[in-house]
C-alpha cells in the first residue's frame, strides 16, 4: 500500500474512539450509497499509460448479524492516457505519433464488511469482496502517416480489500469515505496479461432506512 494512503487510513481509524462520543440508534435493515472514486493503477506498466482512474460506485447494503453487513455494488472506472505501442494485426508496433488510450470498465461486486462502529455516529469498518469487471481498452495513434486504432474487451474476475468509515449527520444520512485495493488479472495479450487493479479512494453519501 502506498505510504500516504496507508497513513491517511490509519489516521481515520485512530480517531474513531474520539468521534464515538455521540451514539445513534442501532442501524439495521437496508441502506443505499452513492460515491465518486479516484485512484491509480497498481501495476507500473499500466500506470505509465494511465496515470489515474476516475469513476463512480453505487451500492445496496443489508445488515446481517451484529457487526456484519453484506452489499451488492455496481460502478464504473475510466482512464485516459497516451500509448507508446499498439497491437496491430496481432503484432506489437511502435507508433510514429502516439494518439490517446482509453480504459473503461463496468464493475459488479459482492462486499462483506465488519462495521466495528455500527452503534456510533462515527462507524469505521474493514471488509472485502469479489466480483467481475467488463473492461475495454482502446489505443489510437499514427503509423507511416496512417491513423491506426485497435481495442479489446474482456470479462475479468477480480477481488478487493477495503477500509473506511461512515460519519452520520443524523439517524439516516451519513458521509462515506472508503479506500479500496483491487486485483484484476487480465488474460489478454492486448493488456500484456497485467493486473488491471487499482488503489481507489471513494467519497459519497450513505442513506440508512
Amino acid at each position: 500500500m502506498r505510504p500516504r494512503l496507508l497513513g491517511f487510513l490509519l489516521v481515520l481509524l485512530a480517531i474513531a474512539p474520539v468521534a464515538a462520543f455521540a451514539q445513534t440508534p442501532a442501524r439495521c435493515g437496508f441502506s443505499f450509497g452513492l460515491s465518486g472514486a479516484i485512484g491509480v493503477p497498481t501495476t507500473n506498466e499500466i500506470r505509465t499509460e494511465f496515470p489515474y482512474f476516475g469513476g463512480a460506485d453505487g451500492e445496496v447494503k443489508y445488515y446481517l448479524w451484529k457487526p456484519f453487513s453484506l452489499a451488492a455494488s455496481v460502478g464504473f472506472l475510466y482512464g485516459e492516457g497516451k500509448p507508446e505501442k499498439e497491437e496491430y494485426h496481432e503484432s506489437w508496433i511502435d507508433l510514429d505519433r502516439p494518439g490517446r488510450s482509453f480504459f473503461r470498465a463496468g464493475v459488479a461486486d459482492a462486499l462483506l464488511r465488519i462495521e466495528i462502529g455500527r452503534y456510533w455516529r462515527f462507524n469505521p469498518y474493514v471488509g472485502g469482496g469479489a466480483g467481475y469487471l467488463y473492461s475495454t481498452l482502446e489505443r489510437r495513434g499514427v503509423l507511416n502517416e496512417t491513423p491506426v486504432t485497435d481495442s479489446y474487451d474482456e470479462w475479468i474476475f477480480h477481488y478487493l480489500a477495503l477500509v473506511g468509515y461512515d460519519f452520520m449527520f443524523d439517524k439516516y444520512v451519513g458521509l462515506k469515505m472508503e479506500g479500496r485495493w483491487t486485483f484484476a488479472q487480465s488474460r489478454d495479450n492486448f493488456a500484456d496479461n497485467l493486473d488491471l487493479g487499482a488503489w481507489l479512494g471513494l467519497i459519497g453519501v450513505q442513506i440508512y432506512l
